[in-house]
């Protein structure tokens, strides 16, 4: 619900997803080219119910949370062989606690049915996984998401006061005033009851506290002056007894609340590498300026990708040439071209 978060969690994601993969064969031979063809027949075309760049995005969401998850299903295809049916994601928020053995080793995690609650065990060898464990031996990582929060919390705190600022469409706070005192008196003489004396300072206390101003706002008071008593008998004063004014200030805290929500959200498109996308809208920038931002932003996607062609090779690639029989020899690789 932050949007430079949500725009640089698409455009990166989207440019990840847009690479193009291949499959290069474990040789020159014809038998190391067929199956090459066959791996590329199976996670390009012959999945039915996924296509190969919605798994990438989805798990290129592990550099946002600090892990991904993703279990493959199985089908038997008219050859006789063993493919893909699909590889869906398992969300982060389902997974309730990791299987791990003595040394530390993954042995799986424990998903909970987003419709029933029961905990469902995902075994390592059926499930694709990706950790950014840059900062942390923790299955599950350290992501992006992790470094944006505090800077997120910070700008719900800017929006929240600019809102205010806006609708309440003043330049100062409100102060009223009202004769309290003879108000009291007439409560404890019985002329009015405390009730009807409450109803008296209903208006004023409602406009003293009003955060919206709405289009038909406004206010009647009596416009009876305080009278003081002199030598020369009961003279009016030139204050009345019912006003309302606002207190005003030198400082323009409108403008640097802005400047703050401006600074925090450069400062989070850049722990997302995407600061390019803000350039201009401040007036300033260059063409060579945006271009090192780009380049930037690239080779953090390449080093995103660079990850994943491992863990796929080992956790779609290994699975589908076991489950076939296939000679370990022939398994070729995974490649993805730079962005």
């Amino acid at each position: 619900n932050c949007s430079i978060v949500a725009a640089g969690l698409r455009y990166f994601l989207d440019l990840v997803a847009g690479a193009k993969w291949s499959v290069e064969p474990a040789n020159d031979s014809d038998e190391a080219k067929g199956y090459a063809e066959f791996v590329e027949s199976v996670l390009m075309d012959g999945m039915e119910d996924t296509t190969w760049p919605r798994v990438v995005r989805r798990g290129g969401m592990y550099r946002f949370h600090g892990f991904s998850i993703q279990e493959w299903t199985t089908k038997r295809l008219e050859n006789g062989r063993t493919g893909y049916e699909s590889i869906e994601t398992r969300p982060q928020h389902t997974i309730r606690r990791w299987e791990i053995d003595n040394s530390g080793k993954i042995l799986g995690a424990w998903q909970a049915n987003p419709q029933t609650g029961r905990e469902i065990f995902l075994p390592r060898a059926k499930i694709v996984y990706l950790c950014d464990d840059t900062f942390t031996d923790s299955p599950e990582g350290m992501g992006w998401f992790r470094h944006l929060l505090e800077p997120a919390e910070r700008l719900k705190s800017y929006l929240k006061l600019e809102a205010i600022g806006f609708e309440r469409d003043l330049s100062g706070i409100p102060i009223g005033y009202a004769p309290i005192t003879l108000i009291n008196k007439m409560v404890g003489a019985g002329t009015i009851t405390a009730a009807q004396g409450e109803t008296m300072l209903t208006t004023m206390k409602q406009l003293v506290s009003l955060e919206v101003r709405k289009e038909n706002t406004g206010a009647l008071f009596d416009s009876q002056p305080y009278t003081q008593t002199g030598p020369d008998g009961v003279q009016q004063t030139s204050m009345r007894q019912w006003a309302l004014e606002i207190i005003t200030g030198s400082s323009q805290t409108i403008a640097a609340n802005g400047a703050s929500i401006e600074r925090t959200n450069r400062e989070m498109a850049r722990v997302m590498g995407i600061e390019g996308l803000l350039l201009g809208s401040s007036g300033t920038g260059s063409h060579a300026l945006a271009n090192n931002k780009s380049e930037a932003l690239f080779l953090s996607i390449n080093s995103t990708l660079a990850d994943m062609v491992p863990s796929y090779r080992r956790d779609v690639l290994r699975p589908l040439w076991i489950l076939n029989a296939f000679p370990a020899p022939m398994m070729p690789k995974l490649k993805t071209e730079d962005v």
